[in-house]
Formats: C-alpha cells, sequence, structure tokens
C-alpha cells in the first residue's frame, strides 16, 4: 500500500510533513513496516480514539533510524486554534473531585524528538490554553488542553 492510499491531507506541523491518514488493515505503507503486531494494535486504538473524538486526528511521519533505515511513526494530532498540535493521550483523575477520564497533553518532550527546533516545538505547547477539570473546574494535576467530557468508550 502506498501512503497516498491512506493519507486524507498532509500538514506541516512543527516543521515536519505529516501524513493524516485512515489506516484500516495494512501493516505496510510504501515498503516500510508499522511495527510490530502490538504497535499496529495499538495504531487501531488510536485510530478508534480519533474516530470518536472530535477534532482529533492520527498521523504518521516516516522517521531514520540510523543511516539506511526507515520507520513510520505514528502520533495523535488535536486542532486547537486553527492548528494541529501534537498530543498524548492520558488518562488522569482530579484530586479535589475524584472524576477520572481521559486528557490530552501537549508537553510531554518524547512527542517532539524527531523536531529539528524541539525547544520551539515545547514552548508553543507549554503556550496553548489549559483546561480545567470537567466537573469541579480546578486545575488537574497535569497539562490539559482537552479533557474528555462524557463518558464513551474511548483510547
Amino acid at each position: 500500500m502506498e501512503i497516498e492510499d491512506v493519507t486524507k491531507s498532509i500538514e506541516i506541523v512543527n516543521g515536519e510533513k505529516l501524513y493524516l491518514v485512515d489506516i484500516e488493515k495494512s501493516q505496510v505503507i510504501d515498503g516500510v513496516r508499522i511495527g510490530g503486531e502490538d504497535t499496529f494494535e495499538l495504531l487501531l486504538k488510536m485510530k478508534d480514539f480519533v474516530k470518536n473524538h472530535e477534532g482529533f486526528s492520527l498521523a504518521l511521519f516516516r522517521c531514520k533510524i540510523g543511516t539506511t533505515r526507515w520507520v513510520w511513526v505514528a502520533c495523535i494530532l488535536y486542532r486547537i486554534n486553527n492548528m494541529w498540535q501534537r498530543v498524548q493521550i492520558e488518562n488522569i483523575v482530579c484530586e479535589y473531585c475524584g472524576w477520572n477520564g481521559k486528557s490530552t497533553n501537549p508537553t510531554v518532550p518524547s512527542l517532539y524528538d524527531t523536531v529539528k527546533d524541539r525547544q520551539n516545538a515545547l514552548n508553543s505547547a507549554w503556550n496553548q490554553p489549559e483546561v480545567n477539570c470537567p466537573i469541579c473546574e480546578k486545575k488537574l494535576m497535569r497539562r490539559a488542553i482537552w479533557v474528555q467530557c462524557d463518558r464513551s468508550k474511548s483510547f
């Protein structure tokens, strides 16, 4: 399968070319495998999450390992302020009211490991507007720019 077969759009995020994709079954794109079985199962869970939550997209980008090997790396993007932001989905519990659910954190340094200007990307992530607990509206222990406000099945 070719990357164009699964690409909905191509976006430049933090200076990197990302392919916003809809993956179904293929574990090989452009002759490059997308990890092993466990990695592909995680990728399918990520796909289900973005499909069930508005404003999210699954993206792939090519990353060079060593001098000759390429791999596809997946990340979840969240649309905020008319821009795509890399995020990590986290399970979080409010220390004040006990609410628990999913949140997105853009400030995880490993999200930007392949970005040329990593520090600028992290600074930008820290400047995204933060959201609070959807129940008591107090600040959460981890940075969040989105929280799950319903109890629908997710990631």
